[in-house]
C-alpha cells in the first residue's frame, strides 16, 4: 500500500507545470478582443492560485502525505487542468479573433481623408540630415562635380561611416580602405516620397497598417523591437522612418546604384523571403556577395544605404516555415525565378525583415527556429519599391593578411 501511495503522490507532483507568465493585463474597453484578454487574465489569475496552493501541498513531507492528502492535492490538480484548458480556448479564440480582424482590414483597407494628409514640403531636408547628420550635408555642399565624393580620412563624414560600418560586427581582418559619399538628388526626392506615403498610410489606415502581428506568434514582436532600435524618425514623422543598410555588389553594378537606384529583380531572382530589393543591416552579411572580388583582387566595394521600411512583417519560423515543398525554405521562397512570391498582406506590407543564421552550403541563411541574439548572425530587409532604398556611401574593404 505505501508503495502504491508512493506511485500516486510522485505522479501527481510532475503532472502540472508552473503556469507560464500572463501574456495580458487587465484593461479597459468593450471589445472583443478587449473582453476576452480580460477572460483571459481572470482564467489565468486563478489558474496560479489553485497552482500555488497545489504546489504547497507537494513541499509537505512525505510522511504528512496520506490519502486526505492525496485527495486534496488531486482536487487543486482538477480545478488547474479546468482552469488552464479555459486559458487555452481563450488564447485560441484571441488568436482567431485578431486574425479575422486583420484579414477583414485587408479586405477592405479604410480610405485617408485628404485634409489630415502630411504636407510635403519643397525644402525638405536632406536625406543624411534626416538621419541626424547635418555635419555631413554641410560637407557635401562644399564638394563640386556630380560624385561619389571621396571622404577624407580623419573627416568627419568618413568617421560616421566608418563607425557604421563597425556596428554591423565586422571583425579586424578587414581594412576599410576608401569612402565616397554619393548625393544623388533624385533618389533622394524618391525616398522621401515614400515617407510621405508610408506616413499617411499608417497614420490613417488603422490596425492593418500598424499590426506588431502578435497574434500569429511570439517571436515577431520581438524582432520588431530590434528593428525599432535602430529606426530614426525624421523631424515632422511619427509613423515612418529610415534606418540604415548596407548592400554588397560588384563595382560596376555599385556605380549604376549610385546613377540610376535599384532594380527590383523580381523575374529573376525567387528571394528567400519573398519578391523585393535586400540589404542588410549588418555590414559583415555584405561579404557573403562580394566574395568573388575578394578573392580575386583582395578587395571589394559595399554600399551604405537609407531605408525606408514602412510597415515591416517580421519573418518567424513559426509561422513561416516550413515551406510546402521545399525542404528548409521559407514559405516566401517560390523555388522559381520566374514566379516568385510577393511580400506579405498585399500592398499595406511595405517591406519584410529576416533574421538568419547560416545552417549550410545548400539552403545558405535561414530564419532560426527562435529569435535569440546568440542564434541570429545578421538579419535581411527586403522592402517592396526601388524608391525605398537610396545610396548614400561606397565604400572599399581590403582583407588584411592572416
Amino acid at each position: 500500500m505505501a508503495a502504491v501511495l508512493a506511485n500516486e503522490i510522485a505522479q501527481v507532483e510532475a503532472e502540472i507545470p508552473l503556469p507560464l507568465d500572463c501574456p495580458y493585463t487587465h484593461s479597459e474597453g468593450n471589445d472583443p478582443i478587449t473582453r476576452l484578454k480580460n477572460q483571459y487574465v481572470a482564467a489565468y489569475t486563478t489558474h496560479k492560485h489553485y497552482w500555488d496552493s497545489y504546489y504547497h501541498e507537494t513541499q509537505r513531507p512525505f510522511h504528512k502525505k496520506d490519502e486526505s492528502w492525496l485527495k486534496k492535492v488531486r482536487q487543486a490538480r482538477d480545478k488547474c487542468v479546468h482552469r488552464q484548458q479555459q486559458c487555452d480556448v481563450l488564447q485560441q479564440q484571441i488568436s482567431q479573433a485578431e486574425q479575422a480582424r486583420l484579414a477583414a482590414a485587408l479586405a477592405e483597407p479604410p480610405k485617408i481623408q485628404p485634409q489630415h494628409v502630411h504636407k510635403t514640403d519643397s525644402t525638405e531636408a536632406h536625406i543624411w540630415e534626416q538621419l541626424g547628420h547635418k555635419d555631413i550635408v554641410a560637407f557635401l555642399r562644399t564638394q563640386t562635380g556630380t560624385g561619389p565624393h571621396l571622404a577624407p580620412p580623419g573627416s568627419v563624414p568618413h568617421n560616421v561611416v566608418k563607425d557604421l560600418f563597425y556596428e554591423g560586427g565586422l571583425a579586424a581582418d578587414y581594412e576599410l580602405k576608401e569612402i565616397r559619399l554619393v548625393d544623388n538628388k533624385n533618389l533622394q526626392v524618391a525616398l522621401q516620397a515614400q515617407l510621405h506615403s508610408i506616413e499617411n498610410r499608417r497614420l490613417h489606415a488603422g490596425i492593418i497598417s500598424n499590426s506588431n502581428f502578435s497574434s500569429l506568434d511570439a517571436d515577431k514582436p520581438k524582432v520588431l523591437q530590434f528593428l525599432k532600435t535602430k529606426v530614426k524618425l525624421p523631424p515632422g514623422y511619427t509613423k515612418a522612418g529610415l534606418i540604415f543598410s548596407w548592400v554588397g555588389k560588384s563595382k560596376n553594378i555599385l556605380d549604376s546604384i549610385c546613377n540610376n537606384g535599384f532594380l527590383n529583380i523580381r523575374g529573376l531572382d525567387a528571394g528567400f523571403f519573398g519578391s523585393g530589393v535586400y540589404s542588410a543591416l549588418e555590414a559583415r552579411y555584405t561579404l557573403e556577395y562580394t566574395k568573388t572580388d575578394l578573392e580575386a583582387t583582395g578587395e571589394c566595394w559595399i554600399m551604405l544605404c537609407a531605408a525606408c521600411p514602412g510597415l515591416c512583417y517580421p519573418i518567424s519560423h513559426q509561422t513561416d516555415y516550413p515551406h510546402p515543398t521545399i525542404e528548409g525554405f521559407s514559405k516566401f521562397y517560390s523555388g522559381d525565378n520566374n514566379h516568385p512570391i510577393g511580400l506579405f498582406g498585399g500592398s499595406w506590407v511595405s517591406s519584410h525583415l529576416a533574421p538568419v543564421a547560416k545552417v549550410d552550403d545548400t539552403v545558405w541563411y535561414q530564419t532560426p527556429k527562435e529569435y535569440k541574439p546568440d542564434m541570429v548572425e545578421y538579419h535581411e530587409l527586403v522592402v517592396r519599391d526601388e524608391s525605398q532604398l537610396c545610396p548614400l556611401a561606397m565604400v572599399k574593404l581590403g582583407k588584411l593578411p592572416s
